[in-house]
């Protein structure tokens, strides 16, 4: 098989299974290579290039059908959250 082929301790986001990944968690390894490939964030994959409107109103949920729609975080709440400003 053609996958076979990749080193997979070279890969971050690989499954050699070709089944959902729904549940997959990264592990520590996995997740120490993407922050060491993106901290150049001219790697990334999306550097430089934006969505367009279309795009962006099939991503986003308008009123009810978002489940935030009329909420807001706690302010214990955001402080909670995993990453930094």
């Amino acid at each position: 098989m053609y996958i076979n082929k990749f080193k997979f301790s070279n890969l971050y986001n690989f499954l050699k299974n070709a089944s959902s990944s729904e549940g997959y968690k990264h592990t520590d390894a996995a997740k120490q290579k993407m922050v060491e490939i993106f901290k150049d964030k001219s790697k990334h994959p999306f550097w430089g290039k934006h969505h367009d409107e279309i795009s962006k109103s099939f991503i986003s949920k308008p009123g009810l059908l978002n489940p935030m729609f009329g909420k807001t975080h706690s302010f214990s709440r955001k402080n909670e959250r995993p990453y930094k400003k």
